[in-house]
């Protein structure tokens, strides 16, 4: 049972420990090395695992508020914000600023080559008529060379890159009406496609997907008129794009796998769309934060208790979860580092409400009952249970939502300060 899960969520809502801790649990960017989950950004802070412990450093730390993370295995965590790129190697205890011209604009975006992960861009996306540029990393992230792209007055808002960094594609919008662009690089970077294809009658571009077979490309958008979509385009760019879908809510983010197109919307939200159907079903539970396909993995991040911080599916139903946030421990920092002076007091709040997963005798929670937590077909849990649960995702969808969703409006609405 995870009631102790919804617990420190519900904690975390009440206006009373918003003072204290304004993030939300929410699992955002998972870090893998091989097939295996080596910690994850999230938006209440940054978790690290050593010897399969969750270690955690507040979000208060930080002193930024990051629009993504990232490492690659043995690599420094990067952390792109809203004034420039920052860099830890103990955890997040401590941080660097990026140097030279990543030292202060907001940092927009990122994307990786899948077959090596130390391979990685970033973009810088100001405002204003400044220069906006791509960056590129062969070492993990320790140093960063700009690449040939260089414009102004467009800002970049998604990378994709395909196996090998040899194709690269951005996502943008044009600053004078928000109509977003397409760029395309056949050489790693050098040079790119002119004009770039306008996504006419579509505003505002959130996220940029690769397809598994590098064929498409997928892009959340609204509508010149309203709206949230998701858009299918071939990465040659030939053609116009083609809208998938309008959803309620915004598009966090899609990825095709085992012939099926996932979609995490809202906050709350896992939609499928099976075997190359038409229509889009909502999903008894699953990731609602990212969708993640890489070393032949579909990885996910949720909001816990709905769905674990960090799972992962091999065939695209069942989900195992990974990281749970009862599972978390907080990490200790260096004496002086705002770390340890932050830290320790927000964990002394919500670290009883984490406590440990303390399933009754009688719901042992066993082979044969329900061995993953992550789907409600396995074990019964009713009243004559001891009113306990095994609170897997989709158990974890009622009761306590409605608190959560007020808790957390702040915060989430707070991180898309910069969203256009």
């Amino acid at each position: 049972m995870r009631t102790s899960t919804l617990a420190a969520v519900v904690a975390l809502a009440l206006p009373s420990f918003a003072v204290a801790h304004s993030g939300a649990p929410f699992g955002t960017h998972p870090f893998i090395d091989d097939g295996v989950l080596t910690g994850g950004g999230t938006d209440y802070g940054l978790l690290i695992l050593e010897d399969g412990v969750p270690y955690w450093t507040c979000e208060e730390a930080f002193e930024f508020e990051p629009n993504w993370w990232y490492q690659s295995p043995g690599g420094p965590v990067l952390a792109g914000t809203f004034l420039g790129l920052r860099w830890s190697t103990d955890g997040g205890c401590t941080w660097s600023d990026g140097s030279g011209d990543l030292a202060e604009p907001n940092m927009a975006a990122v994307g990786f080559d899948r077959e090596d992960s130390s391979h990685v861009f970033v973009a810088t996306g100001e405002g204003g008529g400044v220069e906006n540029r791509l960056y590129e990393s062969t070492n993990g992230g320790v140093g960063f060379v700009p690449t040939g792209f260089s414009q102004v007055g467009v800002k970049p808002r998604g990378v994709a890159v395909e196996n090998g960094a040899g194709r690269l594609w951005i996502v943008a919008i044009r600053e004078s009406d928000t109509v977003g662009l397409v760029y395309r690089s056949d050489d790693g970077g050098t040079t790119w496609s002119d004009p770039p294809l306008e996504l006419t009658g579509w505003a505002v571009p959130e996220y940029l997907a690769l397809s598994q077979d590098a064929g498409l490309l997928y892009i959340a958008a609204r509508s010149s008129t309203g709206g949230f979509w998701l858009l299918q385009l071939d990465t040659s760019l030939a053609g116009a794009p083609v809208p998938v879908a309008e959803f309620d809510g915004q598009v966090n983010a899609a990825a095709d796998y085992g012939g099926d197109l996932h979609v995490a919307r809202g906050w709350d939200t896992w939609l499928v769309r099976r075997d190359g159907g038409e229509d889009f079903e909502e999903q008894v539970a699953g990731p609602t934060r990212c969708l993640h396909v890489q070393d032949g993995i579909l990885w996910g991040c949720g909001l816990d208790p709905l769905f674990p911080q960090f799972g992962w599916t091999v065939d695209g139903v069942n989900w195992t979860g990974i990281l749970f946030y009862d599972e978390v421990v907080p990490r200790t920092c260096p004496a002086g580092s705002r770390a340890a002076d932050l830290c320790p007091p927000i964990w002394d709040r919500i670290g009883p409400n984490a406590g440990d997963d303390d399933d009754s005798a009688d719901d042992d929670d066993s082979a044969g009952d329900d061995d993953d937590d992550t789907t409600a077909a396995d074990d019964d849990d009713s009243a004559d249970d001891d009113g306990d649960c095994d609170c897997s995702a989709s158990g974890r969808t009622s009761g306590g939502v409605a608190v959560l969703v007020v808790g957390l409006a702040g915060a989430l609405l707070r991180r898309r300060r910069a969203s256009v």
